[in-house]
Protein backbone atom coordinates (compact mmCIF):
# COMPACT_ATOMS: atom_id res chain seq x y z
CA UNK A 1 0.00 0.00 0.00
CA UNK A 2 2.89 2.39 0.74
CA UNK A 3 4.41 1.67 -2.67
CA UNK A 4 1.03 2.20 -4.34
CA UNK A 5 0.54 5.50 -2.49
CA UNK A 6 4.00 6.68 -3.55
CA UNK A 7 3.21 5.86 -7.19
CA UNK A 8 -0.10 7.77 -7.01
CA UNK A 9 1.68 10.82 -5.56
CA UNK A 10 4.25 10.81 -8.35
CA UNK A 11 1.44 10.61 -10.89
CA UNK A 12 -0.03 13.78 -9.27
CA UNK A 13 -3.07 11.93 -7.86
CA UNK A 14 -2.53 13.58 -4.52
CA UNK A 15 -5.88 12.94 -2.82
CA UNK A 16 -5.80 9.25 -3.73
CA UNK A 17 -2.17 9.02 -2.61
CA UNK A 18 -3.01 10.61 0.71
CA UNK A 19 -5.94 8.28 1.31
CA UNK A 20 -3.86 5.20 0.41
CA UNK A 21 -0.90 6.19 2.59
CA UNK A 22 -3.19 7.04 5.51
CA UNK A 23 -4.75 3.62 5.16
CA UNK A 24 -1.27 2.05 5.11
CA UNK A 25 -0.45 3.77 8.43
CA UNK A 26 -3.67 2.51 10.02
CA UNK A 27 -3.37 -1.10 8.74
CA UNK A 28 0.29 -1.41 9.83
CA UNK A 29 -0.50 0.11 13.23
CA UNK A 30 -3.42 -2.28 13.79
CA UNK A 31 -1.18 -5.20 12.76
CA UNK A 32 1.36 -4.17 15.38
CA UNK A 33 4.05 -3.23 12.84
CA UNK A 34 4.94 0.18 14.26
CA UNK A 35 8.02 0.64 12.06
CA UNK A 36 5.99 0.04 8.89
CA UNK A 37 3.27 2.42 10.12
CA UNK A 38 5.86 5.09 10.91
CA UNK A 39 7.54 4.63 7.53
CA UNK A 40 4.20 5.09 5.75
CA UNK A 41 3.66 8.33 7.69
CA UNK A 42 7.14 9.54 6.69
CA UNK A 43 6.28 8.74 3.06
CA UNK A 44 3.24 11.06 3.33
CA UNK A 45 5.52 13.95 4.33
CA UNK A 46 8.18 13.10 1.74
CA UNK A 47 5.79 12.71 -1.19
CA UNK A 48 2.95 15.10 -0.28
CA UNK A 49 4.72 17.76 1.80
CA UNK A 50 3.99 20.75 -0.45
CA UNK A 51 0.34 19.69 -0.72
CA UNK A 52 -0.20 19.56 3.04
CA UNK A 53 -0.99 22.46 5.37
CA UNK A 54 1.44 23.18 8.20
CA UNK A 55 -1.02 21.75 10.71
CA UNK A 56 -1.32 18.55 8.71
CA UNK A 57 2.46 18.21 8.35
CA UNK A 58 2.98 18.68 12.09
CA UNK A 59 0.22 16.16 12.89
CA UNK A 60 1.62 13.51 10.52
CA UNK A 61 5.18 14.09 11.75
CA UNK A 62 4.09 13.76 15.40
CA UNK A 63 2.35 10.48 14.52
CA UNK A 64 5.48 9.17 12.75
CA UNK A 65 7.72 10.23 15.64
CA UNK A 66 5.44 8.47 18.12
CA UNK A 67 5.29 5.27 16.04
CA UNK A 68 9.07 5.21 15.62
CA UNK A 69 9.93 5.87 19.30
CA UNK A 70 11.53 2.44 19.72
CA UNK A 71 12.87 2.04 16.18
CA UNK A 72 16.55 1.09 15.85
CA UNK A 73 16.60 0.98 12.04
CA UNK A 74 19.26 3.52 10.98
CA UNK A 75 17.72 4.17 7.55
CA UNK A 76 14.31 4.86 9.08
CA UNK A 77 15.74 7.20 11.73
CA UNK A 78 17.68 9.03 9.01
CA UNK A 79 14.39 9.55 7.13
CA UNK A 80 12.79 10.82 10.34
CA UNK A 81 15.54 13.44 10.75
CA UNK A 82 15.17 14.46 7.09
CA UNK A 83 11.43 14.90 7.60
CA UNK A 84 12.15 17.05 10.66
CA UNK A 85 14.17 19.39 8.43
CA UNK A 86 11.42 19.31 5.78
CA UNK A 87 8.75 20.37 8.27
CA UNK A 88 10.97 23.17 9.67
CA UNK A 89 11.84 24.41 6.17
CA UNK A 90 8.16 24.42 5.21
CA UNK A 91 7.35 26.48 8.29
CA UNK A 92 10.09 29.01 7.52
CA UNK A 93 9.18 29.31 3.84
CA UNK A 94 5.49 29.87 4.55
CA UNK A 95 5.92 32.39 7.37
CA UNK A 96 8.23 35.37 6.94
CA UNK A 97 10.40 35.76 10.04
CA UNK A 98 11.65 39.33 10.74
CA UNK A 99 15.32 40.01 11.38
CA UNK A 100 16.72 39.14 14.83
CA UNK A 101 15.94 41.87 17.34
CA UNK A 102 13.01 43.23 15.34
CA UNK A 103 9.57 43.47 16.95
CA UNK A 104 7.43 40.67 15.56
CA UNK A 105 4.19 42.12 14.20
CA UNK A 106 1.17 40.04 15.25
CA UNK A 107 0.15 39.64 11.60
CA UNK A 108 3.27 38.02 10.12
CA UNK A 109 2.90 37.75 6.35
CA UNK A 110 1.70 34.14 6.35
CA UNK A 111 1.69 32.55 2.91
CA UNK A 112 2.13 29.34 0.95
CA UNK A 113 1.94 30.45 -2.70
CA UNK A 114 5.04 31.03 -4.78
CA UNK A 115 3.53 34.27 -6.07
CA UNK A 116 3.46 35.74 -2.56
CA UNK A 117 6.92 34.35 -1.80
CA UNK A 118 8.27 36.08 -4.91
CA UNK A 119 6.64 39.36 -3.83
CA UNK A 120 8.26 39.12 -0.40
CA UNK A 121 11.67 38.37 -1.90
CA UNK A 122 11.33 41.51 -4.04
CA UNK A 123 10.35 43.50 -0.95
CA UNK A 124 13.42 42.26 0.95
CA UNK A 125 15.72 43.32 -1.88
CA UNK A 126 14.06 46.74 -2.08
CA UNK A 127 14.13 47.24 1.69
CA UNK A 128 17.89 47.85 1.87
CA UNK A 129 17.62 50.92 -0.40
CA UNK A 130 16.34 54.34 0.68
CA UNK A 131 14.19 54.89 -2.43
CA UNK A 132 10.42 55.47 -2.20
CA UNK A 133 8.13 52.47 -2.58
CA UNK A 134 4.55 52.39 -3.88
CA UNK A 135 2.43 49.46 -2.69
CA UNK A 136 -0.84 48.83 -4.50
CA UNK A 137 -3.58 46.28 -3.95
CA UNK A 138 -7.21 45.85 -3.03
CA UNK A 139 -8.48 46.65 0.42
CA UNK A 140 -7.45 44.13 3.07
CA UNK A 141 -4.55 42.57 1.15
CA UNK A 142 -1.92 43.61 3.71
CA UNK A 143 -0.35 46.80 2.33
CA UNK A 144 0.52 48.26 5.73
CA UNK A 145 1.85 44.92 6.93
CA UNK A 146 4.18 44.73 3.92
CA UNK A 147 5.31 48.31 4.60
CA UNK A 148 6.15 47.36 8.20
CA UNK A 149 8.17 44.39 7.01
CA UNK A 150 10.08 46.61 4.57
CA UNK A 151 10.92 48.90 7.48
CA UNK A 152 12.09 45.96 9.63
CA UNK A 153 14.23 44.56 6.82
CA UNK A 154 15.70 47.99 6.03
CA UNK A 155 17.57 48.22 9.33
CA UNK A 156 16.73 51.93 9.56
CA UNK A 157 17.12 53.08 13.19
CA UNK A 158 14.13 55.44 13.23
CA UNK A 159 10.47 54.67 13.86
CA UNK A 160 7.79 53.36 11.51
CA UNK A 161 5.07 56.02 11.41
CA UNK A 162 1.77 55.38 9.61
CA UNK A 163 -0.67 58.06 8.44
CA UNK A 164 -3.95 57.47 6.61
CA UNK A 165 -4.43 60.30 4.13
CA UNK A 166 -8.05 59.33 3.50
CA UNK A 167 -9.47 60.07 6.95
CA UNK A 168 -8.18 63.62 7.51
CA UNK A 169 -9.30 66.95 6.07
CA UNK A 170 -6.92 68.88 3.80
CA UNK A 171 -5.96 71.37 6.52
CA UNK A 172 -5.61 68.75 9.22
CA UNK A 173 -3.51 66.40 7.10
CA UNK A 174 -1.03 69.18 6.32
CA UNK A 175 -0.58 69.77 10.04
CA UNK A 176 -0.44 66.04 10.88
CA UNK A 177 2.01 65.32 8.07
CA UNK A 178 4.36 68.31 8.12
CA UNK A 179 3.81 69.66 11.65
CA UNK A 180 3.07 73.18 12.91
CA UNK A 181 4.40 75.84 15.24
CA UNK A 182 2.56 77.17 18.26
CA UNK A 183 0.21 80.01 17.32
CA UNK A 184 0.37 79.33 13.55
CA UNK A 185 -3.43 78.87 13.53
CA UNK A 186 -6.30 79.06 16.03
CA UNK A 187 -6.00 75.58 17.57
CA UNK A 188 -2.18 75.45 17.48
CA UNK A 189 -1.64 75.78 21.24
CA UNK A 190 1.76 74.08 21.13
CA UNK A 191 4.40 72.92 18.67
CA UNK A 192 3.64 69.66 16.86
CA UNK A 193 6.50 67.91 14.99
CA UNK A 194 4.31 66.10 12.42
CA UNK A 195 4.56 62.55 11.09
CA UNK A 196 7.54 63.32 8.85
CA UNK A 197 9.71 64.47 11.75
CA UNK A 198 8.49 61.63 13.97
CA UNK A 199 9.68 59.18 11.30
CA UNK A 200 13.09 60.86 11.04
CA UNK A 201 15.71 58.19 10.33
CA UNK A 202 12.92 55.65 9.81
CA UNK A 203 9.97 55.03 7.51
CA UNK A 204 6.87 57.12 6.86
CA UNK A 205 3.95 55.05 5.58
CA UNK A 206 1.27 57.05 3.77
CA UNK A 207 -1.88 55.02 3.22
CA UNK A 208 -4.52 56.10 0.67
CA UNK A 209 -1.97 58.41 -0.94
CA UNK A 210 -4.41 59.20 -3.75
CA UNK A 211 -6.53 61.24 -1.31
CA UNK A 212 -3.87 63.95 -0.89
CA UNK A 213 -4.87 67.37 -2.23
CA UNK A 214 -2.81 68.92 -5.05
CA UNK A 215 -1.23 71.38 -2.59
CA UNK A 216 -0.11 68.66 -0.22
CA UNK A 217 1.07 66.58 -3.18
CA UNK A 218 3.43 69.45 -4.08
CA UNK A 219 4.81 69.56 -0.53
CA UNK A 220 5.24 65.78 -0.49
CA UNK A 221 7.11 65.97 -3.81
CA UNK A 222 9.51 68.49 -2.23
CA UNK A 223 10.07 66.05 0.63
CA UNK A 224 10.74 63.14 -1.73
CA UNK A 225 13.07 65.10 -4.02
CA UNK A 226 14.90 67.39 -1.57
CA UNK A 227 14.29 65.73 1.81
CA UNK A 228 12.80 69.02 3.02
CA UNK A 229 9.77 69.65 5.20
CA UNK A 230 8.27 73.04 6.03
CA UNK A 231 6.06 72.93 9.15
CA UNK A 232 3.14 75.39 9.25
CA UNK A 233 4.32 78.63 10.86
CA UNK A 234 8.01 77.72 10.70
CA UNK A 235 10.39 80.39 9.29
CA UNK A 236 11.83 78.00 6.73
CA UNK A 237 12.20 74.38 5.60
CA UNK A 238 14.07 71.70 7.56
CA UNK A 239 16.17 68.82 6.28
CA UNK A 240 14.90 65.38 7.27
CA UNK A 241 16.06 61.86 6.47
CA UNK A 242 12.98 59.71 6.02
CA UNK A 243 12.02 56.81 3.75
CA UNK A 244 8.60 57.13 2.08
CA UNK A 245 6.39 54.09 1.52
CA UNK A 246 3.00 54.95 0.01
CA UNK A 247 -0.03 52.73 -0.57
CA UNK A 248 -3.33 52.92 -2.43
CA UNK A 249 -6.14 50.68 -3.58
CA UNK A 250 -6.97 53.00 -6.49
CA UNK A 251 -5.41 53.24 -9.94
CA UNK A 252 -2.97 56.16 -9.57
CA UNK A 253 -2.06 55.97 -13.25
CA UNK A 254 -5.69 56.68 -14.10
CA UNK A 255 -5.75 59.47 -11.48
CA UNK A 256 -2.77 61.04 -13.26
CA UNK A 257 -4.59 60.89 -16.61
CA UNK A 258 -7.62 62.58 -15.05
CA UNK A 259 -5.43 65.33 -13.59
CA UNK A 260 -6.18 64.35 -9.99
CA UNK A 261 -2.66 63.24 -9.10
CA UNK A 262 0.66 64.82 -10.02
CA UNK A 263 2.54 62.79 -12.61
CA UNK A 264 5.96 63.83 -11.26
CA UNK A 265 5.03 62.67 -7.74
CA UNK A 266 3.58 59.43 -9.10
CA UNK A 267 6.77 58.54 -10.98
CA UNK A 268 8.95 59.39 -7.96
CA UNK A 269 6.82 57.30 -5.60
CA UNK A 270 6.88 54.30 -7.85
CA UNK A 271 10.66 54.12 -8.02
CA UNK A 272 9.85 50.67 -6.70
CA UNK A 273 6.33 49.33 -7.20
CA UNK A 274 4.97 46.31 -5.32
CA UNK A 275 1.49 45.04 -6.13
CA UNK A 276 -0.15 42.65 -3.67
CA UNK A 277 -2.54 40.36 -5.55
CA UNK A 278 -5.99 39.69 -4.07
CA UNK A 279 -6.56 36.37 -2.31
CA UNK A 280 -8.62 35.03 -5.23
CA UNK A 281 -5.43 35.15 -7.31
CA UNK A 282 -3.38 33.33 -4.66
CA UNK A 283 -5.80 30.73 -3.24
CA UNK A 284 -2.93 28.60 -1.87
CA UNK A 285 -2.48 31.28 0.81
CA UNK A 286 -6.04 30.92 2.13
CA UNK A 287 -5.67 27.59 4.03
CA UNK A 288 -2.48 28.67 5.84
CA UNK A 289 -3.95 32.07 6.64
CA UNK A 290 -7.06 30.33 7.96
CA UNK A 291 -4.94 28.17 10.26
CA UNK A 292 -3.03 31.23 11.44
CA UNK A 293 -6.21 33.16 12.28
CA UNK A 294 -7.77 30.14 14.01
CA UNK A 295 -4.76 29.89 16.35
CA UNK A 296 -4.78 33.66 16.85
CA UNK A 297 -8.49 33.66 17.75
CA UNK A 298 -8.09 30.69 20.11
CA UNK A 299 -5.27 32.47 21.92
CA UNK A 300 -7.20 35.73 22.18
CA UNK A 301 -10.62 34.41 23.22
CA UNK A 302 -9.89 31.02 24.81
CA UNK A 303 -12.71 29.49 22.77
CA UNK A 304 -12.04 26.03 21.32
CA UNK A 305 -13.60 25.35 17.91
CA UNK A 306 -12.43 22.58 15.60
CA UNK A 307 -12.08 23.21 11.86
CA UNK A 308 -11.78 19.97 9.90
CA UNK A 309 -8.96 19.82 7.30
CA UNK A 310 -11.65 19.62 4.59
CA UNK A 311 -13.30 22.80 5.91
CA UNK A 312 -9.98 24.66 5.85
CA UNK A 313 -9.35 23.50 2.29
CA UNK A 314 -12.87 24.58 1.23
CA UNK A 315 -12.15 28.13 2.43
CA UNK A 316 -10.39 28.65 -0.92
CA UNK A 317 -13.81 29.04 -2.55
CA UNK A 318 -15.06 31.92 -0.37
CA UNK A 319 -15.66 35.27 -2.08
CA UNK A 320 -13.37 37.40 0.07
CA UNK A 321 -13.84 40.92 -1.29
CA UNK A 322 -12.13 42.23 1.83
CA UNK A 323 -9.30 39.75 1.32
CA UNK A 324 -7.15 38.90 4.39
CA UNK A 325 -9.01 41.37 6.60
CA UNK A 326 -12.36 39.76 5.76
CA UNK A 327 -10.99 36.24 6.28
CA UNK A 328 -9.72 37.16 9.73
CA UNK A 329 -13.06 38.76 10.68
CA UNK A 330 -14.92 35.65 9.52
CA UNK A 331 -12.71 33.32 11.59
CA UNK A 332 -12.95 35.51 14.68
CA UNK A 333 -16.73 35.84 14.36
CA UNK A 334 -16.99 32.06 14.02
CA UNK A 335 -14.85 31.40 17.09
CA UNK A 336 -16.89 33.88 19.16
CA UNK A 337 -20.35 32.72 18.01
CA UNK A 338 -19.89 28.93 17.75
CA UNK A 339 -20.59 26.81 20.85
CA UNK A 340 -17.53 25.65 22.79
CA UNK A 341 -16.15 22.49 21.18
CA UNK A 342 -18.12 22.93 17.94
CA UNK A 343 -16.80 21.37 14.73
CA UNK A 344 -16.77 23.39 11.50
CA UNK A 345 -17.23 21.08 8.53
CA UNK A 346 -16.73 21.39 4.80
CA UNK A 347 -20.52 21.53 4.35
CA UNK A 348 -20.71 24.64 6.54
CA UNK A 349 -18.08 26.41 4.43
CA UNK A 350 -19.79 25.36 1.18
CA UNK A 351 -23.08 26.78 2.46
CA UNK A 352 -21.42 30.11 3.18
CA UNK A 353 -19.82 30.07 -0.29
CA UNK A 354 -23.28 29.90 -1.86
CA UNK A 355 -24.84 32.55 0.37
CA UNK A 356 -24.70 36.12 -0.89
CA UNK A 357 -25.14 37.80 2.50
CA UNK A 358 -22.24 36.56 4.59
CA UNK A 359 -23.16 38.08 7.95
CA UNK A 360 -23.14 34.81 9.88
CA UNK A 361 -20.12 33.00 11.20
CA UNK A 362 -19.25 29.48 10.15
CA UNK A 363 -20.62 28.28 13.48
CA UNK A 364 -24.16 29.08 12.29
CA UNK A 365 -24.15 29.49 8.52
CA UNK A 366 -27.96 29.64 8.29
CA UNK A 367 -28.32 32.54 10.75
CA UNK A 368 -30.51 35.30 9.35
CA UNK A 369 -30.98 33.47 6.04
CA UNK A 370 -33.80 34.67 3.78
CA UNK A 371 -34.15 32.99 0.38
CA UNK A 372 -35.83 36.06 -1.15
CA UNK A 373 -33.03 38.33 0.05
CA UNK A 374 -30.30 35.92 -1.09
CA UNK A 375 -31.85 35.66 -4.58
CA UNK A 376 -32.24 39.44 -4.77
CA UNK A 377 -28.61 39.98 -3.82
CA UNK A 378 -27.44 37.38 -6.36
CA UNK A 379 -29.56 39.02 -9.09
CA UNK A 380 -28.10 42.43 -8.24
CA UNK A 381 -24.55 41.08 -8.32
CA UNK A 382 -25.08 39.41 -11.70
CA UNK A 383 -26.66 42.54 -13.24
CA UNK A 384 -23.84 44.72 -11.93
CA UNK A 385 -21.26 42.37 -13.46
CA UNK A 386 -23.10 42.42 -16.79
CA UNK A 387 -23.32 46.24 -16.78
CA UNK A 388 -19.61 46.47 -16.00
CA UNK A 389 -18.77 44.04 -18.81
CA UNK A 390 -21.04 45.99 -21.19
CA UNK A 391 -19.57 49.34 -20.04
CA UNK A 392 -22.99 50.52 -18.92
CA UNK A 393 -24.84 49.68 -22.13
CA UNK A 394 -28.20 48.23 -21.05
CA UNK A 395 -28.91 46.53 -24.38
CA UNK A 396 -25.57 44.74 -24.38
CA UNK A 397 -25.90 43.85 -20.69
CA UNK A 398 -29.37 42.41 -21.32
CA UNK A 399 -27.95 40.30 -24.16
CA UNK A 400 -25.25 38.96 -21.80
CA UNK A 401 -27.94 38.09 -19.23
CA UNK A 402 -30.17 36.43 -21.84
CA UNK A 403 -33.13 38.78 -21.32
CA UNK A 404 -34.70 41.65 -23.27
CA UNK A 405 -33.71 45.30 -23.01
CA UNK A 406 -37.19 46.12 -21.74
CA UNK A 407 -37.04 43.51 -18.98
CA UNK A 408 -33.63 44.66 -17.72
CA UNK A 409 -34.74 48.30 -17.78
CA UNK A 410 -37.84 47.36 -15.80
CA UNK A 411 -35.73 45.51 -13.20
CA UNK A 412 -33.36 48.48 -12.89
CA UNK A 413 -36.22 50.94 -12.45
CA UNK A 414 -37.92 48.61 -9.98
CA UNK A 415 -35.97 46.57 -7.46
CA UNK A 416 -32.42 47.68 -8.32
CA UNK A 417 -32.67 51.45 -8.64
CA UNK A 418 -29.22 51.82 -7.07
CA UNK A 419 -27.73 50.37 -10.28
CA UNK A 420 -29.36 52.92 -12.58
CA UNK A 421 -26.27 55.16 -12.36
CA UNK A 422 -24.17 52.29 -13.74
CA UNK A 423 -25.93 52.67 -17.09
CA UNK A 424 -24.51 54.65 -19.95
CA UNK A 425 -26.80 57.71 -20.37
CA UNK A 426 -29.10 57.38 -23.35
CA UNK A 427 -27.90 59.51 -26.27
CA UNK A 428 -31.04 61.06 -27.70
CA UNK A 429 -30.99 61.89 -31.37
CA UNK A 430 -31.16 65.59 -32.20
CA UNK A 431 -34.07 66.51 -34.41
CA UNK A 432 -33.08 68.10 -37.68
CA UNK A 433 -33.76 71.78 -37.87
CA UNK A 434 -34.10 71.61 -41.65
CA UNK A 435 -37.62 70.97 -42.83
CA UNK A 436 -37.83 68.59 -45.74
CA UNK A 437 -39.82 69.80 -48.69
CA UNK A 438 -42.79 67.72 -49.58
Amino acid sequence: MTTHGTALARLSHYEQARSTLQRAVEVADQAGSLDRAGQAALTMIEELGEHLTLTEMHSIYDRADDLLTHSVDRATLSRLRACTRQVLNAQQSRVIIPQPGAVVHPDAFVHASERTASLLRDAQRIAVTSAPVLITGETGTGKELLARLIHQWSGRPGQFIALNCGILTETLIESQLFGHRKGSFTDAVEDYPGAVSQARGGTLFLDEIGELSSGNQSKLLRLVERHEVHPIGAPGPEQVDVRIVAATNSDLRDEVKRGLFRSDLFYRLQTFHLEIPPLRERPDDIPVLTEHFIKESFARHGQRVTFTPEAIEAMRELRLKGNVRELRALIERTVLIAPQGATITREAVETLVVRQKQTAGLGDVWAGCSLDEEVLLYERSLIQMALNAARGQVTKAARLLGISHQRLSSILQGRHKDLVNARTPVQRRRRSLIKHRS
